[in-house]
């Protein structure tokens, strides 16, 4: 690829110097500025455009960024378009001759460029799946271990208790006996017999309270001594109980933490290995959408009304195909990328919301209503919240009645466990029976023409509303409007 390069870079060199020999020895200026000084200036372009697109094809291949692979392609065809040019600028055979090396060498160097890239995307693509399966294995091993685990500390909160009941048991029936006897023999007994057993009775108490660091410490040297020293051992033996654990959970927690942190990285690898396929599906476009464009700008003249047509038509067709790829790459986002805040003001949200449709609202003369301050600070994802919204306002827009100003209402219920916001429009509105239907990935209810749209929109609302515990569906007459309400659960945690 480098060499090719350099190739091109000399040729061009030897054209240019070719060409400022011409200038010094021409005798007509008007041949001069009409077609020498042209070509020369085209000759500099291309030879400034190997240098940026070798440069493109290499920032590709570090960052896997398909902004440069487009660069790449755009400089591509404007040096093909260049050389073009320069061949019907040519005043002799031997400026022909330059044009066809340079053109040789320029075909030359792109395909080797696209042998690079080619084996270098099939490279990430066979990492990318043997990220997927190692992200599977992870997934199914973890599922397991937590559960095992989870049913072992279960099973030892169980014991637990069990123990601590007996143990409370026992205690409150020494305590009891304890205080029987104390009464029963307080007449009887002097205070060095009496005074062990009120330290015997508190230390009891304190120990059963839960406090197992506590200690009796009793010297009598008969059998209040030794209940006193099965009380330290109880407590000692119950202490160690806790302590072991206490570890084992934060053993466990720790290893949890660092699978969710091995899980999160694999679903990173996984984010990008997504964007690499969705970029593979575009690249073919890409060339169809450069070749139109070509055909358009340098042969456009030459074709009758009906070749103009299919040009639109295969324009009009890599778009949407370019749309429904970067709709289909969007929802498959939406279940596993969450951000999930505290005290989101959905006021704030909807002002957001109205300030970037703020083009297409007043294009059409919409009336957007809706009672700033009237709805809550709630736990969501801002982003696919604001997702949210927009996507159904721009529907009410989208399907407003011709000759009638829309007028979109933007209302919100508190519910006990839930939010319920609705978007209701005054547009041609849903017959019942695609009511479930609309909701349904690339289900449209008009010829394509008719409106714009892929049919994604109201499928990534779904998911978004879904992901946060929440329902959609909407109430509409055809002709009549529609309402679409959705629910959003209280207290949702982040993920």
């Amino acid at each position: 690829m480098f060499l090719r390069e350099s190739k091109i870079r000399k040729k061009t060199e030897s054209a240019i110097e070719y060409k400022d020999a011409l200038i010094k020895e021409a005798k007509n200026q008007s041949e001069v500025m009409k077609s020498i000084v042209p070509a020369r200036w085209i000759l500099m372009r291309i030879k400034g455009g190997i240098s940026n697109a070798s440069r493109a094809v290499m920032n590709y291949l570090n960052g896997q960024e398909a902004k440069h692979k487009d660069a790449y392609s755009e400089l591509y065809f404007n040096m093909k378009k260049h050389l073009n040019n320069y061949r019907n600028l040519s005043i002799d055979d031997k400026d022909l001759m330059f044009a066809k090396e340079i053109e040789q060498e320029l075909d030359g160097f792109n395909t080797d460029v696209l042998g690079v890239i080619d084996r270098h995307d099939r490279l990430m693509k066979d990492m990318g799946w043997i990220l997927v399966k190692l992200q599977d294995e992870l997934k199914e091993r973890l599922a397991g271990a937590v559960e095992t685990e989870i049913s072992r500390i279960e099973d030892s909160k169980s014991a637990l208790v069990k123990q601590i009941t007996t143990i409370n048991t026992l205690i409150f029936f020494i305590i009891g006996v304890v205080a029987f006897i104390a009464v029963f023999v307080i007449f009887y007994t002097t205070k060095s017999i009496t005074n062990p057993i009120q330290e015997l009775y508190a230390g009891a108490g304190i120990i059963g309270s839960g406090n197992l660091d506590h200690r009796l410490d009793i010297k009598t040297g008969d059998e209040i001594q030794d209940l006193a020293e099965g009380f330290n051992r109880m407590a000692g033996e119950l202490k160690e109980f806790y302590t072991d654990l206490e570890n084992k959970v934060k053993e466990r927690t720790i290893q949890l933490a660092e699978a969710n942190d091995a899980l999160a990285l694999k679903n990173k690898e996984l984010d990008d290995f997504t964007y690499i396929v969705s970029h593979d599906l575009k690249e073919p476009l890409r060339g169809v959408k450069a070749f139109t464009k070509l055909l358009v700008e340098d042969y456009s003249k030459k074709m009758d009304k009906e070749g103009k047509e299919y040009l639109e038509t295969i324009s009009e067709s890599s778009v949407r195909m370019t749309k429904l790829i970067e709709d289909l790459l969007n929802l498959s986002r939406v279940g596993r990328i969450r951000n999930i805040e505290p005290d989101v003001d959905i006021n704030d949200v909807l002002c957001d919301v109205k300030k970037n449709l703020g083009y297409s609202l007043e294009e059409k003369n919409v009336d957007l209503k809706f009672n700033a301050g009237g709805f809550p600070k709630m736990t969501c994802d801002r982003i696919r919240i604001s997702e949210v919204f927009s996507n159904l306002i721009s529907n009410a827009v989208k399907y407003s009645k011709k000759d009638v100003r829309p007028v979109v209402e933007i209302g919100y219920t508190d519910r006990p466990r839930f939010h319920e916001f609705y978007v209701k429009d005054n547009g041609i509105g849903i017959e019942k029976e695609y009511h479930d239907k609309v909701f349904q990935i690339f289900q449209r209810l008009h010829a394509k023409g008719e409106y714009e749209g892929t049919g994604a929109g109201l499928t990534i609302v779904k998911k978004i509303v879904e992901n946060h515990s929440g329902k959609i569906w909407v109430e509409s007459e055809a002709g009549k409007g529609s309402i679409f309400y959705f629910t959003l659960a209280k207290g949702i945690s982040g993920k």
